[in-house]
């Protein structure tokens, strides 16, 4: 499941940003939190939201218990 987690966070970001970057995409498991981590390069607002899938993406589940930069309007 972490490995889903990280793809599906990266695919996510990577459509999103056509022409900025995202660098630095890492992940660890505390207790019962994940926490990611990320750099974003470019000027425009970025739009950051984290998903999680439990069979191999056949279904997406959107992490509604976030903190952070996550959610629109996201700067790099």
């Amino acid at each position: 499941m972490k490995r889903s987690l990280l793809l599906g966070f990266i695919l996510i970001l990577t459509n999103l940003v056509f022409s900025q970057k995202v660098t630095n995409v890492n992940f660890i498991v505390v207790g019962d939190e994940i926490i990611i981590t990320y750099d974003l390069t470019g000027k425009d607002l970025f739009d950051v939201s984290c998903y999680y899938s439990i069979d191999d993406w056949e279904t997406q589940n959107k992490l509604v218990s976030t903190i952070g930069d996550v959610g629109s309007k996201i700067r790099s």
